[in-house]
């Protein structure tokens, strides 16, 4: 059966464990953390769909491009060491859904993703272009001879509005450690299952959700960092859309 984003969720799962507690910048509101995976695989899933790319590439690439960073500053070899680990993770057995040709394709991708090229085979264009659409999070907006695609040209206004939604930013006053990225226990709070059925049962006719940021400190009783973390990894795992408009409400993409 060809790869569709609805049977990625696998791949961010084992993605995000195998990074959890490696990464020292998986802090959800870091610039190259867990925020910046989630919309990198956002914009690459909308790639894959446009230009009719293997998602699975976009969906790795995603999670595992800066989770070998050692500083949110200048890393040059980070790309280098995101590639070796993925070596790493295909002699283990952990990235298994790929071809050997594809499998190139995401480690070319991830070692050169920060050198600034605009030409090489489509996928990973297509990598780099959902990586740069997401500089409006440090403030640079994305400049069309940068991007590779044509997809990703005519998507920068949105990438620039799914960088900075208003319901991802905290109270002025709010400075908040997030949790660690890992399915809370039974004694650190909810976990991803807790935190699904909530959307689920609060979800509106119309198949959204107001404010579940929010709506997951309230109902669990926990500050902004860790409510921030739960959202964004069902953002990440699809069950989530990213902010629809300034209210922060959300779409429930898996209605299972």
């Amino acid at each position: 059966m060809p790869a569709t984003t609805s049977n990625c969720s696998a791949i961010i799962h084992k993605a995000l464990d195998a990074v959890c507690g490696h990464s020292p910048l998986i802090n959800p509101r870091g610039i190259h953390g867990l925020g910046h995976w989630s919309r990198v695989w956002l914009h690459g899933r909308m790639l894959a769909r446009e230009l009719g790319l293997n998602p699975q590439i976009l969906a790795w690439f995603a999670f595992l491009h800066d989770s070998r960073r050692r500083n949110d500053h200048r890393d040059p070899r980070h790309g280098q060491r995101a590639a070796d680990f993925a070596v790493e993770l295909r002699r283990t057995g952990v990235i298994t859904e790929l071809s050997p040709h594809e499998f190139e394709f995401l480690c070319e991708a991830m070692r050169l993703h920060s050198d600034g090229y605009t030409t090489g085979e489509t996928v990973i264009l297509a990598c780099w272009d959902a990586d740069r659409l997401d500089l409006a999070r440090v403030g640079i907006v994305p400049e069309v001879p940068r991007l590779c695609t044509s997809p990703a040209r005519n998507s920068i206004e949105r990438a620039v509005r799914l960088a900075t939604p208003k319901d991802m930013r905290p109270p002025d006053a709010a400075i908040v450690t997030p949790c660690p990225v890992q399915d809370a226990g039974p004694d650190q709070g909810p976990g991803l299952d807790a935190v699904i059925a909530l959307m689920h049962s609060v979800g509106k006719a119309d198949g959204t959700v107001a404010g579940p940021v929010s709506l997951v400190q309230r109902h669990f009783r926990l500050g902004y960092g860790a409510g921030l973390e739960l959202v964004s990894r069902l953002e990440a795992l699809g069950v989530l859309s990213g902010a629809l408009d300034d209210s922060g409400r959300r779409k429930l993409l898996d209605r299972a």
